[in-house]
């Protein structure tokens, strides 16, 4: 059956529903009963409790926390200056790693692991200069960098990808780089201008 009372007990309480849960944090989603069983199912994965197992609680996990975000209007980029991206708008962020109202630059780690982060940029047409495009780690650290000399004509996309340890709180952003001689955009869309995150391990 479906336990009712999920939904009454608080995050962090050392309380049980049935007498079998101790010491585990619940996030919201849902539980089913079978016996003394419990299985569980929230935004952290899925756990077993039983009384067979002295109360004790098994997870496994998801996949891994992950992220996908976006800026739903153009950002101007001044000449010969680095400049962290904004994203207002998420395609998906279901364990609220970003904020869009909040250093919306940022994805924030929540469980240290193994990341793979892929992020594009497009820039608007101009022929002059270099276009550069690099994930950053704390706000010091490259972790993938892309450099190229502008296109003779049409907007100019970049992109990079890598895989990079992170531990709870480091936080990833996504800067670029022009020096066309004027301030130029980077586009909106999330098919042109974005970055996204997935926990691998």
């Amino acid at each position: 059956m479906f336990i009712d009372e999920l939904d009454e007990v608080k995050e962090g309480r050392d309380e049980s529903i049935d007498g079998s849960f101790r010491n585990v944090e619940l996030r919201e989603e849902f539980a089913v009963q079978t016996g003394s069983a419990i299985l569980r199912a929230d935004k952290q994965g899925i756990f077993l409790n039983s009384d067979s197992f002295n109360s004790a609680t098994y997870k496994i996990p998801w996949m891994g926390d992950t992220a996908r975000i976006y800026n739903s209007s153009n950002q101007s980029i001044s000449h010969n200056t680095w400049t962290s991206l904004m994203f207002n708008s998420e395609d998906f962020d279901p364990q609220e790693l970003h904020d869009t109202s909040s250093n919306t630059s940022r994805i924030t780690i929540q469980k240290a692991g193994r990341y793979i982060i892929a992020a594009s940029a497009a820039f608007d047409a101009n022929s002059t200069g270099r276009r550069i495009i690099r994930s950053y780690k704390n706000g010091t650290t490259n972790l993938a960098v892309h450099s190229t000399n502008a296109l003779g004509a049409g907007e100019h996309d970049l992109s990079i990808s890598t895989i990079a340890s992170l531990a709870v709180g480091d936080y990833v952003e996504v800067q670029v780089f022009q020096n066309c001689g004027v301030a130029l955009n980077v586009l909106a869309g999330n098919d042109r201008t974005h970055l996204s995150l997935q926990r691998s391990s």
